[in-house]
Formats: C-alpha cells, sequence, structure tokens
C-alpha cells in the first residue's frame, strides 16, 4: 500500500494509461502503472452526454486524461477526460485529437483562469441540489457555485432559483491552478442578505458596482481593515471582509522575530494590514503587517501606533514597487 501511495499522481497532472474494463453506465477503470488505477468516471469523459461508454472505448485502448481528484487514505485517483477536450464534445467526435492536443488544451485553460476576486459572467450547465450550480465560463472552464456560496440566506432548493441556461455574474472567490478549479459566489454580491432569494436579478444590475467596491481588497498593495478570525503557531487568519480570509504569516507580521504569535495577536482583534500576494494557485491572499512598520518591531512594542500610520506606509511601499518595475522594465 505503501509503494501505491507513493506511486499515486497529483490533482492536476497529465496521465496515460490503459483502459483495464468499462462499465458503460459508470465509467473506465484506467490503468496508469505501478499497481495504480484510475477511475474516469462517464459524467466526466465528455461535456456532452455519454450514454454507453462501450461506444467509445474498449479494454487495451489507450488514454490520456487529466487527474481530477486523489485520495489518499483509499488510493482513489478520479479522471477526467471532459476538461481536456478543446471544444465540448470532442471526445465523442475525436478522441485521438483530444489526446494529442491535450498538453496544450490543459495549458491553456490555465492562462485562461480568472484571479480570485474577479467577476464574472457564465451559464448554468448543470444543477446539483445538494451541491451547487456549475457554471460555463467559456474558455473550456467551468466555476462551481457551491449552494452554501449562493446567499447569505439559507438555500435549500437551488432549482427554484436558477435553471439550465440561465445567465449568472459570480465573483471567484478561489482557483486552483492544477485542476482548473474556480470557486464562485453570489453571496458576496448581496448589498442585503438574501437579495439572491428575493431578486437574482437586482444583484446581478449591481454586480459589477459591488465588486468593483470589493475588488480593492485584492490588489498587492491595499491597505484592509480586518478582524483575527485565528491565531495559529505559523500565523493569523484575518477575515477582511466580502467573505474572504487572509492569511498573516508570522515572518509578515514584524521585521523583529517574533516568538509566540498569541502574544501579539488574540481573537477578535481589530487590525490593519497590507496585500502582500495573491495566491492563484492556492486561491489565497496573503497579508503584511511588517510592510507597515516605520521601525524594525513596531508592531511588537506598539501595534496601534503601527495602525495609525499605517496609510502613509502603506502609500510609500506602493510607491517604491512602481519604481523597482519601472526600473525593471528598464525606465
Amino acid at each position: 500500500m505503501k509503494l501505491r501511495r507513493e506511486a499515486l499522481p497529483k490533482p492536476g497532472a497529465l496521465v496515460t494509461g490503459v483502459v483495464e474494463s468499462v462499465q458503460p453506465s459508470l465509467g473506465a477503470f484506467i490503468g496508469l502503472g505501478s499497481g495504480v488505477t484510475g477511475l474516469l468516471a462517464i459524467s466526466d469523459v465528455s461535456a456532452f452526454p455519454v450514454t454507453d461508454l462501450g461506444e467509445l472505448m474498449a479494454v487495451g485502448d489507450e488514454v490520456k486524461a487529466q487527474v481530477r481528484k486523489v485520495d489518499m487514505q483509499t488510493c482513489h485517483v478520479g479522471l477526467s477526460t471532459k476538461v481536456l477536450e478543446p471544444e465540448p464534445g470532442d471526445m465523442l467526435r475525436d478522441p485521438r485529437m483530444v489526446y494529442e492536443r491535450a498538453k496544450g488544451t490543459q495549458r491553456l485553460r490555465r492562462r485562461a483562469l480568472p484571479m480570485v476576486g474577479a467577476l464574472v459572467t457564465g451559464v448554468v450547465e448543470s444543477i446539483q441540489p445538494s451541491v451547487g450550480a456549475f457554471i460555463d465560463l467559456g474558455s473550456g472552464l467551468t466555476g462551481l457555485l457551491a449552494i452554501n456560496d449562493v446567499s447569505a440566506s439559507p438555500m435549500t432548493e437551488l432549482g427554484e432559483l436558477m435553471a439550465l441556461g440561465d445567465e449568472v455574474k459570480a465573483q471567484v472567490t478561489k482557483v486552483i491552478k492544477a485542476t482548473c478549479y474556480v470557486g464562485l459566489s453570489t453571496k458576496v454580491l448581496e448589498r442585503e442578505p438574501g437579495d439572491m432569494c428575493r431578486d437574482p436579478k437586482a444583484v446581478y444590475e449591481r454586480a459589477e458596482e459591488e465588486a468593483k467596491s470589493s475588488d480593492a481588497f485584492f490588489e498587492v498593495g491595499a491597505l484592509l481593515s480586518g478582524v483575527v478570525q485565528s491565531v495559529k503557531p505559523y500565523g493569523a487568519f484575518i477575515d477582511i471582509g466580502n467573505g474572504v480570509t487572509g492569511l498573516l504569516h508570522i515572518s509578515q507580521v514584524s521585521h523583529e522575530r517574533v516568538k509566540k504569535l498569541d502574544t501579539v495577536f488574540a481573537n477578535g482583534d481589530e487590525v490593519k494590514v497590507m496585500v502582500l500576494k495573491r495566491d492563484l494557485e492556492r486561491g489565497r491572499i496573503t497579508l503584511s503587517t511588517k510592510k507597515l512598520e516605520v521601525k524594525p518591531g513596531d508592531m511588537l512594542r506598539d501595534p496601534q501606533l503601527v495602525y495609525d500610520t499605517a496609510e502613509e506606509q502603506a502609500q510609500q511601499w506602493r510607491q517604491q514597487q512602481v519604481q523597482v518595475d519601472r526600473e525593471r522594465a528598464g525606465g
């Protein structure tokens, strides 16, 4: 079992295998070598419905697929060829072409990924009542609008709110580059909790205004006010509003070494932080108070002083970055 776990591919990896068995209404089991078998579920074969997988592939066929998920406990590997289709339905028309262009298609998809915080428009392509709605974002990308991200008010039946083909506006809250996962939210676009349940069209009409006001939260160099949600040995998680939590790593608290973070922050503390980085791979916002210190160690001696002068320090940092960018560009 240990050898099999070591041999397991990573989510997002492009793999080549051989069909070991086909269950027409379930999917195909693909041998990936080193004793690892992946499941290509029938729903992950193509963006178009596949009624009989036995008509598309047979035992012994060579297949290229992208690893969708990996369970390290059960050694289950979920595969997808759907995400490798240049155009919806290509797996039904010409599987060989899909395999030949797999690497290029994967690269193009990743380049097309939106940034966390972006406002996107898409079309509902499927609804799973207890999971959420899958939204076609174009460029071969599909976003998940999870049921708990639709509205601040409890949602019991998503099918009553939207239907296949409906156009939806949502904000990107998470991106995983390896698997091209895009997490969406309309909840963060609500002006009042429950607006999506009462009048989705009004939410979409105001979406640009709401997203524009929140997009500044995601700009590198932006100064934010937040509340400490939790303190861990390695950093503090800060609620910076709009449904977003940022990480203030212990190394970004002060220029002086912080031995124990819980001596600096406690749950519920109001803080000021600067956005240091937006991580597309993890869909994470990295924060800093170190960049706001006038003198090294100010966060340990007098955090309020740091917060009082934060705007000035953040502005100076942004100006320095502009100058650095100009020098790198050669002018």
